[in-house]
């Protein structure tokens, strides 16, 4: 998780274009970063709740 999210910053300040490796969608692999966390926030307290009443 640590070298995804180190990754997304260097390519959002523009250090690997620079590098010569292109241009990459930053927002929208940050936006489905965003999502993913909230889809995992949401099936864990989804999951938690459903354990619970067992």
């Amino acid at each position: 998780m640590v070298l995804m999210v180190g990754w997304l910053f260097l390519c959002m300040v523009g250090v690997i274009e620079v590098l010569g490796f292109g241009a990459i969608a930053n927002a929208a692999h940050l936006g489905g970063l965003l999502c993913g966390a909230l889809l995992g926030v949401a099936f864990g307290a989804l999951s938690r709740a459903d354990s619970d009443k067992t």
